[in-house]
């Protein structure tokens, strides 16, 4: 504790000089820059191959069925532990907020950034303030795209970083078993970070001899680690050898083109300083910094003869360049030459810079206290050009890249106007199966497929958390009777079930839709059952026996499934079921693309009761009444009243109908109006049986005795009723009545 308060102290003291404070402060500019890049492009839904293998892992844990395998597996070469352990610790704690996910990848490069400075501070402290710039400059460079836009590429950050802690414990901590040890557990969890992450071991079995590890039992024990580690990793791995790589499964290691590997490395290496998809600028920037690389190398050798202080330098330039060849090995095919520059890349690149920064400020420290001439005296001003050099075009890349961005996602920083982005695509796509949002946003969600979209919203991940689930059906559904789910896709089905059915049993549901394309369903907690490829005689005979004695089936079906309606009414009818599209009142799903269908059991005898608007030119019937329970009520009461109407003449207007509760004295005591079965009348076809179902309460204060329930239609815009006529013909002015109702004593 002693030792870290003298630390801090120092360091507060060192702050009060007003350069180091200024220098400071310019070392958290590009961290900042950065953290508005973030806020102002990132989305709250996942970005690029979080589609796959991320949402995988996200929904097992939702489901119940998450295993550790998930977290190991192997994903196109890759084995993804901690990225993956990330996913499911935030997919249990958050539903998967991948804006969490990526600021914690943002304090994983924070931490890359200290534990590099610390790397240099170990080997000259005096010139650690001259590199915490070009180091923060290179480290959060909003350059590397969706690195910070997309939380999977945390697997970068994750293999850098142990690979800098194997360096910073090698530098920090003497040659011995402990710190050998330590080193070895970071090597191993650098090759479980990703599939760059395995060419930490080899490489530090290069440089261990530099960082003075020299006997033979530190080799027998390195390499014993090594070949374990490396074995478990390729253990049951899809990884070939010998055959081209491809742009589907990337798991071959191809040594077709091995022509053009020094030109892909080179290009690989010059990535973090080009622009606009340059291919041969790159090039040329590694060239020329792999070789000043070499040369301040090979100079302060010759000076300080301690291979200690160039140890850390070039193992991490061995990362960076042996990560280039396994991209070429896995990635290159003829016309994807451009892997070389993909802005993710440029994580791995900038390792190889982080090292020639520091081997540049030690080599120009040295030829400065020497004063030397001639060679070394040339060294430095070539040092010093090809720096400035690199300055233009790392400012001329990041400005690229904020204009490019800007276009991707429609608005540049702090005016996102776009009516339609990312977040809104993918939680409005169950709705409206929007395929044009999908190509627009390609670039940054052009992996999702319909089937993965259904699934995050399915399983209530990122932005589905904060939604709330509806019931689209209106209040005339009796509760526990069937629903039919027709849509294209069984992830659809269960899209409707849980945010547009919310409170409705499995068991009253009715599946029909095709087999899925990609994702299984069959892990949901509460599958779906009976669920039917198609609509055939076995679904039929099937749906006859669930619906029996149903008084009302309900069946919600999309525009891609409408030539199911035909036959589906087609059946219900033939059963004696009046069919009658109802449609969705819901603000959130009116204007969706679903429609509702309710086939109600016609009553077995209908006649015309009463007859409304004769004497105003107009024909519509009343055919039949019931109540809902027994006629025998209590007071505060609501009863269900269900109609059935015909109208044999199309009407002339859209009336309104009133239900009326009088008392033996006419007294009216309780009314109930509104639009007649649910559907604008104008619309209604001459002949066709129309239910209407309303509900009145029976007033607190009612005294027992018997009421009457009486009905009217009358023009909502004039208030003017239609006259009624009974069956015999006669005409009994504007309210027919339809039943009596005993209210029995509250006692």
């Amino acid at each position: 504790m002693q030792k870290f308060k003298t630390s801090f102290d120092g360091f507060l003291n060192w702050l009060r000089e007003p350069l180091h404070l200024l220098i400071i402060l310019l070392t958290l500019l590009p961290l900042y820059v950065v953290v508005v890049y973030i806020s102002n492009y990132a989305r709250p839904v996942p970005v690029n191959d979080q589609w796959l293998q991320s949402l995988e892992v996200a929904s097992a844990v939702q489901n119940g069925n998450f295993s550790f395998n998930l977290i190991t597996r192997e994903y196109y070469g890759h084995r993804l532990i901690f990225t993956n352990a990330i996913i499911a610790f935030l997919a249990e704690t958050t539903s998967w907020n991948v804006m969490i996910e990526i600021y914690i990848m943002l304090m994983l490069a924070v931490l890359r950034f200290v534990v590099i400075v610390m790397i240099f501070r170990t080997c000259a402290p005096q010139l650690t303030a001259v590199v915490l710039i070009p180091f923060s400059l290179l480290i959060f460079s909003a350059y590397h795209y969706l690195v910070w836009l997309s939380g999977i590429y945390s697997v970068w950050h994750f293999a850098s970083l142990f690979s800098m802690g194997v360096v910073l414990i090698l530098m920090v901590y003497p040659v011995g078993w402990r710190a050998l040890t330590g080193a070895a557990f970071l090597a191993f969890c650098a090759t479980f970070s990703m599939g760059a992450g395995t060419v930490t071991f080899p490489i530090l079995t290069i440089t261990l001899w530099m960082f003075g590890y020299r006997h033979w039992k530190y080799y027998a024990f390195w390499i014993a680690l090594m070949v374990f580690a490396l074995g478990l990793y390729y253990s049951g791995s899809s990884i070939t050898v010998g055959e081209e790589s491809s742009t589907q499964s990337f798991s071959g290691v191809g040594f077709e083109h091995l022509d053009v590997m020094p030109r892909f490395m080179l290009a690989f290496i010059g990535n973090p300083f080009t622009f606009d998809l340059d291919m041969d600028l790159p090039v040329d920037i590694g060239r020329i910094g792999i070789v000043l690389f070499v040369v301040n190398i090979a100079y302060l050798w010759w000076r300080q003869r301690d291979w200690k202080l160039i140890a850390p330098w070039m193992t991490l330039a061995g990362f960076a360049s042996s990560i280039a060849l396994s991209v070429f090995l896995t990635r290159y095919i003829e016309t994807r030459f451009i892997y070389a520059i993909e802005q993710r890349y440029a994580t791995v690149s900038t390792g190889f810079w982080l090292a020639y920064v520091a081997v540049l400020v030690l080599t120009l420290r040295e030829i400065q206290q020497r004063k030397e001439r001639f060679f070394p005296g040339i060294l430095m001003p070539l040092n010093v050009v090809f720096a400035v050099l690199l300055v233009a075009l790392y400012l001329q890349a990041n400005i690229w890249n904020w204009q490019v961005t800007a276009r991707r996602y429609d608005h540049a920083v702090g005016y996102d106007f776009a009516e339609y982005n990312e977040e809104t695509c993918i939680r409005d796509f169950p709705l409206y199966r929007n395929t044009t949002c999908k190509e627009r946003f390609a670039s940054a969600i052009g992996t999702a497929t319909d089937e993965t979209i259904y699934q995050l919203a399915v399983y209530h991940l990122t932005i589905f958390d904060r939604e709330k689930p509806h019931f689209v059906l209106p209040d005339s559904y009796h509760k526990g009777s069937p629903i039919v789910i027709d849509s294209p896709s069984r992830w659809l089905n269960a899209y409707v079930r849980e945010w547009m059915l919310d409170g409705v049993d499995e068991e009253n549901l009715f599946h029909i839709a095709p087999p899925v394309e990609s994702i299984p369903i069959d892990d949901l907690r509460n599958p779906l059952t009976p669920v039917f490829d198609n609509w055939n005689e076995s679904t039929f005979e099937t749906l006859a026996a669930v619906t029996e004695n149903a008084e009302q089936v309900w069946y919600i079906y999309t525009p891609e499934t409408e030539s199911h309606k035909a036959d589906v009414t087609a059946f219900f009818e033939n059963r004696g079921y009046v069919a009658l599209y109802i449609p969705i009142s819901d603000e959130r799903y009116q204007d969706s693309r679903f429609v509702v269908m309710r086939y109600l059991l016609a009553p077995e005898e209908t006649e015309d009761l009463f007859r409304f608007g004769e004497s105003n030119g107009e024909n519509i019937t009343l055919q039949a009444v019931s109540l809902a329970g027994e006629n025998r009520v209590s007071p505060c009461e609501t009863i269900t009243v269900q109609s059935w109407w015909k109208a044999y003449d199309a009407p002339d207007q859209n009336y309104s109908a009133t239900l009326i509760l009088v008392n033996s004295d006419g007294k009216q005591i309780n009314q109930k109006d509104g639009g007649l079965a649910g559907i604008e009348m104008l619309i209604w076809v001459p002949d066709l049986l129309y239910s209407d179902e309303r509900d009145i309460t029976v007033p607190c204060d009612a005294p027992p005795g018997d009421y009457i329930l009486q009905f009217g239609i009358y023009d909502f815009t004039t208030l003017e009723s239609l006259s009624v006529t009974d069956s015999a013909g006669e005409n009994i002015g504007t309210r027919a009545p339809v039943m009596t109702i005993t209210v029995a004593d509250s006692e």
